[in-house]
């Protein structure tokens, strides 16, 4: 595949991201995950990522999420003991619902909006950065 063909393929897919952010950005479930990530102990994780983390000992490590969408996953890490750092995703969309989550959260991990194929030189060092379903194309 060429640096092209990546570059449309990924440019297709913000693209796609963008459009349907709206989507979950409002009704039922996103009241609903409002709500929740104001609680203490918010965690969105099941619980097989829970249990691989756990044996991980990721309490006191930092932590940064590529492909985060809304944060919900990264800001989900705190509940771990971990300190979400920072969340990198292509879609601006989901990243200002991540703000939100993260305010209500009372989190403030950095959130940033880059293509993972052209991550920027200053993300610093993390102990633990976590890839879940559907990131890489």
């Amino acid at each position: 595949m060429t640096s092209e063909s990546i570059f449309a393929y990924t440019q297709a897919n913000k693209a796609a991201w963008n459009a349907s952010a709206h989507l979950h950005g409002q009704g039922a479930s996103w009241d609903r995950l409002l709500l929740a990530a104001a609680q203490p102990g918010f965690n969105v994780l099941d619980d097989c990522l829970i249990s691989t983390l756990r044996e991980l000992a990721i309490a006191g490590r930092s932590a940064v999420q590529i492909g985060c969408n809304n944060a919900r996953e990264l800001l989900s890490l705190a509940a771990l003991g971990a300190q979400p750092l920072l969340g990198i995703d292509q879609s601006s969309a989901f990243l200002a619902q991540g703000a939100v989550l993260s305010d209500r959260a009372g989190l403030h991990p950095r959130l940033l909006e880059a293509n993972i194929y052209q991550l920027p030189s200053d993300l610093g060092q993390h102990d633990l950065a976590l890839i879940t379903i559907g990131v890489a194309n």
